[in-house]
């Protein structure tokens, strides 16, 4: 099993790389449904609507209008995740996301 240390990671935006990448984080969750009648004995659930959320930590770079500059508030954007970097078979998260805050 490959041992990865988080420095090749790397997000890119419509296919651009964002430049500065400092970390990332992503959350996926499933919405539950209930599906259990009066005379259960127990609740049970079934899988609901996914979703996914997530924050880019990067140092500003004035430079990078492709990557940074693509996420603006209330933008809709093409984002690609790759936690082990982007070379053939490495894994990789993606997702159309909307900008929501920006600190």
């Amino acid at each position: 099993m490959a041992t990865h240390t988080g420095k090749d990671g790397l997000v890119t935006v419509g296919g651009s790389t964002v430049a500065e990448l400092m970390s990332f984080s992503i959350e996926e969750t499933a919405s539950t449904i209930p599906d259990h009648t009066l005379g259960s004995a127990a609740a049970s659930f079934r899988a609901g609507r996914t979703s996914f959320s997530g924050s880019i930590e990067c140092n500003w770079e004035d430079d990078d209008s492709s990557g940074q500059g693509a996420l603006t508030i209330g933008a809709s954007v093409a984002l690609i995740f790759l936690p082990q970097g982007n070379a053939s078979g490495d894994i990789s998260m993606a997702g159309t996301a909307l900008i929501t805050g920006s600190s």
